[in-house]
């Protein structure tokens, strides 16, 4: 995907890829589509997350 994404998220199926200093997507891993443009990498990671538990159950 990108070098924004760590190892310890590689088994998720929803990342935080950065696009500019300032600007953030959630990537789908699985559809390659991106997601929640977001101005903070903490919050993008917080929608990632959210699609991620969504995703599990």
């Amino acid at each position: 995907m990108s070098d924004e994404t760590d190892e310890k998220a590689s088994g998720r199926r929803f990342v935080v890829r950065e696009l500019d200093p300032r600007c953030f997507v959630v990537d789908d891993t699985a559809t390659t589509l991106s997601y929640d443009m977001r101005f903070t990498r903490q919050v993008a990671q917080e929608a990632a997350d959210r699609r991620n538990r969504r995703n599990a159950v």
